[in-house]
Order: C-alpha cells, then structure tokens, then sequence
C-alpha cells in the first residue's frame, strides 16, 4: 500500500449501549503507522463525533480512501456487516480490513459475514498493521499467506 495512501479507521456506535470512549485501539495502530512515515491518516469516531453513517459513506464516495480499518465486538457484527456493504457500494475500490475481539475470535466467520472485507487481524494490530500494509505495496509480493496475525480472503473469494 503506497506510503502516501489515505487510511482511514472507522468505529461505529456500539450496538449494546451507548459509550463515548477514546478509540484507544486505533489510536495505537495510528502511532504504529506515523512512526512507519505514513500520514494520511483519518480515525472517525461516529458516536463521539455525532455524525451519521451517511456523513462517512458520502465522504467515502467523495474521497475514495485507500483503506478502511473497522473494529468490531461479536454484538456489533449486524450493524458491521450493514456498513461494510454501503461501505462497498459507496467507494468499490476502498480495501477493508477488520480487527477487534470478535475477528480475534472468529476470523473465519467473520470474513464469510463480511464478503467486503479482505483481512481480518488477530489478536493485536499494531503487531501485524506494517507487514499487512508492506504485503499489499504495489511493489510487494502481495503475500498476504506470510503475514502472521492474519485471516484473509484470496482474490477469487475463498477464505
């Protein structure tokens, strides 16, 4: 993924109750990826920003970022799956990746529920982020087998 790549990382309302908290997940993998000289970076924080899904997705549209980074619990799984897919329909070429407890837990599954999604991470992102993003450079060799910390899709769709 080019070094100059708009990334961003999305974190949706939280399905079980309502909570503002600092998305220290992103945040992390935001440090991991400044200290790596990538910049355009983007955390969108639905609930603390007050903003709707309509506001990201138009933006998507609008900016065609590079990559999505979304973030999930097992109960937060329906309202993932109905977002990747306007996600998808909204910017086609946008790659979407997924990290969280629930991909930790059931990365397979998770991928068969979210046909948009390329890669799940598991366990901790900030350990896999670089390599990830250095197997999808232009110049890399695009093998996302060697990357630990990863359950991905092939290009012809299986998992």
């Amino acid at each position: 993924m080019d070094h100059g790549a708009d990334i961003w990382m999305v974190r949706l309302e939280p399905a079980a109750a309502p909570q503002i908290n600092h998305p220290l997940g992103f945040m992390q993998l935001a440090s991991v990826l400044r200290r790596a000289g990538r910049w355009n970076l983007r955390i969108i924080d639905i609930p603390a920003a007050g903003i709707s899904w309509k506001v990201v997705l138009t933006a998507a549209r609008r900016d065609r970022p590079s990559l999505v980074f979304l973030t999930a619990y097992t109960v937060d799984m329906p309202n993932i799956q109905r977002f990747s897919a306007a996600l998808a329909e909204a910017s086609p070429a946008t790659l979407q990746l997924i990290g969280g407890p629930h991909p930790t837990g059931a990365p397979e599954q998770t991928l068969r529920r979210l046909p948009a999604v390329r890669a799940a991470i598991i366990g901790e992102g900030d350990e896999t982020v670089l390599e990830l993003l250095e197997a999808l450079e232009p110049d890399g060799d695009g093998a996302l087998e060697l990357v630990r910390g990863l359950a991905w899709r092939r290009r012809d769709g299986a998992v």
